[in-house]
């Protein structure tokens, strides 16, 4: 009996238990600075929001007379429109003393300010992500392949977090509907926040009500003793004009210093990758697939990390003799704590006549490592339209003359993803317009790895849609 009463003592208390994240207070509404929050407690974890026409510095924002200790990020693409607004993320640490007052000093026009104070944060390891994303076509910022927006998706790295949410908008927002997620939220000058706890690593959308162009972030703080779930999260992608000679060029925005870029070359009929950068950083790419005069040659190439968040411009220069060619690319967030290297590949799938295919390309099949981040290049002679199964994909809907649908502009061409592998082999799964039309298709896969101590989550597989 003694025996059995020390397992049971050994097996309650093994591991660390959650613990609870607190809401202490929360001021989401202030239009001006300074802005009167509720008495702070010493010790206590506290995230700003700023909402502002000038990018704030880490000294202008402060709790009282507490500077913030980090900037998380800013949403780039809204802050370097014409007209901008930067919305940003901001935290301090550890509060000192009673402070009662939010500042956001040489910020120019104040859009927003919010500040909401914490317990129950990891204040060492305490950031998961920031992903933020950009429509011209909705604030909301990602849509489905049918143009039609689906809100801002996440998927959290751990098992306890905190979420804010934000957005700029063009028009004024009056709701925010979160899925997998209880919101409080505001919409100080028809800006929309929101802020919550989340307990599982499933996933959650937010959604805000506004029309018209804006961007959004969402930002997720990790709980103390939370368990991990690895994976990627992805926050800008776009694609440059298919062109002829030269270049192919497109600005490219990072998120986060660290993010790993996906990049997705494709010519007509076959060439060699002579030169393919984002700004300074050359990427890795795996073997092409080989020539294809009705399809074109697909390569997946990655940049492991960027040096900085923000922008600089994606360039792809051929080698060989296409007479077409175009580059993609996806931001994707790595969650906190994860460790990502390139996996596997599968062998590709290049038919060039007399294809059995039908209307659905569902190779090439990869086995890759349970969990893993699966990316799948397809071209045809004609027109890609969609994806099935576990693969997602978001609208392209940066600008007004996109496609807003998940092909590329002209070359109607596909990248789709899984967040996190199913155990076992996963196949190919894409629509196309013609029937038995000559097609390539590539998957490459990206382990992840835990650089924490801990439990980890076992993966699923996860579908966008």
């Amino acid at each position: 009996m003694r025996r059995l009463l020390i397992l049971l003592a050994l097996l309650c208390c093994y591991g660390r238990a959650n613990a609870s994240i607190t809401i202490v207070h929360a001021k989401q509404n202030c239009t001006a600075t300074p802005c009167t929050v509720t008495s702070t407690t010493t010790g206590d974890f506290f995230q700003i929001h700023t909402d502002s026409s000038l990018q704030p510095t880490l000294a202008n924002v402060k709790l009282g007379s507490q500077a913030a200790s980090a900037k998380i990020g800013c949403e780039w693409k809204t802050g370097a429109a014409a007209s901008p607004s930067w919305i940003c993320a901001w935290v301090i640490t550890s509060v000192t003393g009673s402070q009662t007052s939010l500042t956001c000093t040489s910020c120019g026009t104040i859009n927003a300010l919010a500040g909401v104070e914490l317990s129950g944060i990891d204040s060492t390891n305490y950031l998961d992500a920031f992903v933020p994303c950009f429509s011209a076509i909705s604030e909301v910022c990602q849509g489905n392949n049918a143009g039609s927006t689906i809100g801002s998706q996440f998927i959290p790295g751990w098992s306890n977090e905190y979420i804010f949410y934000a957005g700029n908008c063009s028009t004024s927002a009056t709701t925010n509907t979160g899925t997998g997620i209880t919101l409080t939220s505001a919409f100080p000058n028809g800006e929309p926040n929101g802020q919550g706890v989340v307990t599982t690593s499933s996933q959650i959308t937010i959604k805000s009500n506004c029309s018209g162009n804006g961007g959004a972030y969402l930002l997720a703080l990790k709980g103390s003793g939370s368990t991990q779930n690895l994976v990627a999260n992805l926050a800008y992608q776009d694609h440059s004009s298919e062109v002829t000679t030269g270049s192919a060029t497109v600005t490219a925005y990072a998120a986060n210093a660290g993010d790993w870029l996906i990049i997705h070359p494709w010519c007509l009929s076959s060439c060699t990758i002579s030169t393919l950068t984002y700004g300074t950083q050359s990427a890795t790419c795996s073997a092409g697939g080989g020539a294809n005069a009705n399809a074109g040659e697909n390569y997946i190439c990655w940049i492991p990390g960027v040096t900085a968040a923000g922008s600089a411009t994606l360039t792809f220069t051929p080698g060989g003799s296409p007479t077409n060619f175009q580059v993609d690319y996806q931001d994707w967030v790595i969650s906190g704590q994860n460790s990502t290297s390139h996996d596997t590949d599968a062998t590709p799938d290049n038919c060039v006549s007399s294809c059995t295919e039908g209307t659905t390309v569902t190779t090439p099949s990869i086995t890759p490592t349970t969990g893993s981040l699966l990316i799948n290049a397809v071209s045809t002679q004609h027109h890609v339209t969609g994806v099935g199964g576990s693969w997602g994909c978001f609208a392209y809907m940066n600008t007004g003359t996109e496609t807003n649908s998940c092909q590329t502009l002209t070359t109607v061409n596909q990248v789709s993803w899984i967040p996190q592998a199913a155990s076992g082999a996963t196949s190919a799964n894409s629509t196309i317009l013609d029937l038995n039309d000559p097609y390539q298709s590539l998957i490459s896969s990206f382990k992840f790895s835990s650089t924490a101590s801990g439990t980890v989550i076992r993966h699923r597989a996860w579908v966008i849609q």
